[in-house]
């Protein structure tokens, strides 16, 4: 009987068998004759798979016999197809089918003692400082749906990376009670327009704000100490106020803010860090504080709108690159104390037209001012030539000038490095007066008076140039840059001009040349004798035309005469009255 049993049981299972391969052969022999790859139905996962995905997986401890087919054309919605089929000691077909999870009820909110996130409103509230972070390794998905974030007070510290490359985030509520943002702690949040950091805060880190390419609006209240390294890259504000009371600001704090119009840095400040503003194409004005003396390498590079700047009299060293690539840049100050014009600190300020080097300065470095094509007038204040590199006057103007102080002109153009720019050196002249003098009655100038800020070494008649007439002689005055010209053969009418020009080897004479006019009130006769009325209102005469550039020695010389025959008489009184 049991036996009978058996073979009734093994001819059903056989019978089940041969159902099932008739109903997946077919399908998986015209998969094969369309000639596609098709997907393997059956995979056995990885064993770090979730749970819901190895349904499919063989019992432990036993392999699968199952022959791998091709994926079955038919619709297989309402098909449950079995994950393991097999025989057990007693040879009776056994058959693993998988059993569907049922679906998981929406989550309308993601709590923990730390942190919670509300699924409807992608809102994440953090409770401590741990949450600030734990919900990244907990809830990594909702990384780029967080819309809302309110740090809870109680929370000191936003710690590395918290909200990093939360894409999603445009609002942002900070307690009073946090005092640090870490490193990277918003970095990417690339839909954040606007923050408000709380008093609280004295640190903001590094990058912490780095690439939020839409946070136009940032505010920054008293308290704040530290901000670090590349903290607002490439944000786009125009504006930013810094607090007082801020103390140290890194390197690059501010690298390509391209839309930064202004800002000013508070007192306190002592060291302006490289790169602080590199790459700030809208920068049009900076406030440096009185407090800073060293400003590093390229805190200004490629701020190509700025005009002009001031730098403070206490900065003592402008670094590397400085101002290089500031191609609006037309006037700058050097302050004083500073001694060393490092590597390119000028290099490419293609509109600088002037500058003055300081008295102290002993070293200019390579391509200090490479590139500056309008560069025309350098002025050099030191009375030993400084040491300089290569390149430091390549690509300028072809007649720019080098002015070296009185007396160093051959110092410069013998020392080593400046020889090559020999052509260029020359002591700075200023031609500040030109004054004729002459006879009125004659309306002719004899005498040009020549004033200039200084003396001309050697000057001589051969150096300057007289339009309409003769040189006769020149003579120095006792008085400092005081020229006295003797010419003839030049007879100038009423409101006509003579021109003086002058060059002299060595000199740079501005202007090099100038006019007088001459103003000649021939005396006569019959002219009325002016009434005491027409001396008034500071010596003016109405309706005549009145003398300024030459001297009127007959009136003078009768006016002496009668002076002295006064004094005489009086004299002669005085001594008879002595004698009695």
């Amino acid at each position: 009987m049991v036996k009978q049993k058996r073979l009734i049981s093994r001819l059903l299972s056989m019978f089940l068998v041969f159902l099932l391969l008739c109903a997946i052969i077919p399908a998986g022999a015209s998969a094969q004759e369309n000639g596609k790859e098709e997907k393997q139905m059956w995979e056995v996962p990885e064993e770090t798979a979730p749970v819901s995905e190895k349904l499919d997986t063989p019992l432990e401890g036993e392999q699968s016999n199952v022959q791998e087919i091709g994926e079955p054309s038919l619709k297989q919605e309402n098909t449950i197809f079995p994950t393991d089929m097999r025989t057990d000691e007693n040879g009776e077909a056994e058959l693993t089918l998988p059993i569907e999870k049922p679906e998981k009820s929406a989550l309308t909110s993601i709590a923990d003692e730390d942190y919670e996130y509300d699924t409807e409103n992608h809102k994440l509230t953090v409770y401590t400082n741990e949450g600030t972070n734990k919900w990244r390794s907990e809830v990594p998905d909702i990384k780029g749906a967080v819309i809302t974030l309110e740090i809870m007070k109680g929370v000191t510290a936003i710690e590395d990376e918290a909200f990093f490359g939360c894409t999603s985030l445009n609002e942002v509520l900070i307690a009073d009670t946090v005092e640090n943002i870490g490193p990277k702690g918003f970095a990417y949040c690339t839909s954040l327009k606007q923050i408000s950091i709380p008093s609280s805060v004295k640190e903001i880190g590094k990058l912490a704000f780095s690439v939020c390419n839409s946070l136009a609006e940032i505010y920054l209240s008293e308290g704040l100490e530290y901000i670090g390294e590349r903290a607002f890259l490439g944000c786009p504000m125009e504006n930013i106020v810094l607090p007082e009371g801020i103390k140290i600001i890194k390197d690059r704090a501010f690298v390509d803010c391209k839309n930064l119009k202004s800002i000013t840095i508070p007192e306190g400040v002592n060291f302006i860090d490289g790169g602080i503003f590199a790459g700030c194409l809208s920068l049009e004005t900076v406030n440096l504080p009185e407090t800073a003396t060293q400003i590093a390498g390229g805190a200004f590079y490629k701020c190509i709108s700025l005009k002009t700047i001031n730098i403070p009299e206490n900065i003592m060293s402008l670094g590397m690159g400085t101002f290089a690539g500031c191609a609006s840049l037309e006037t700058i100050n050097i302050p004083l104390k500073v001694t060393v014009l490092d590597e390119s600190v000028f290099q490419d300020c293609a509109s600088l037209e002037s500058i003055e080097i300081p008295k102290d300065v002993v070293k200019i470095a390579e391509s200090a001012f490479e590139g500056c094509t309008r560069l025309s007038s350098i002025t050099m204040k030191p009375m030993t030539p400084p040491d300089i590199d290569e390149y430091i006057f390549e690509n300028l103007p072809e007649n720019y000038k080098i002015f070296v102080p009185a007396g160093t002109v051959e110092i410069y153009k013998t020392s080593q490095g400046w020889s090559e720019y020999k052509d260029h050196i020359c002591e700075k002249v200023q031609f500040k007066d030109l004054k004729a003098n002459g006879e009125s009655e004659k309306e002719t100038t004899t005498e040009l008076t020549l004033v200039f800020d200084q003396d001309i070494k050697g000057l001589t008649l051969d150096d300057i140039t007289l339009k309409g007439g003769a040189k006769v002689k020149l003579i120095q005055d006792k008085e400092s840059g005081v020229y006295k010209l003797k010419i003839k053969d030049i007879s100038v009418k009423n409101n006509e001009e003579v021109n003086v020009k002058v060059q002299k080897d060595g000199y740079c004479i501005n202007p090099n040349d100038k006019d007088v006019g001459v103003y000649v009130k021939k005396t006569s006769s019959d002219d009325p004798k002016p009434s005491d009325d027409s001396k008034s209102d500071s010596g003016k005469k109405s309706g005549k035309n009145v003398k300024t550039g030459i001297v009127d020695t007959k009136a003078g010389a009768y006016c002496a005469v009668f002076i002295l025959s006064i004094a005489g008489i009086a004299a002669l009184g005085f001594k008879r009255k002595i004698n009695l």
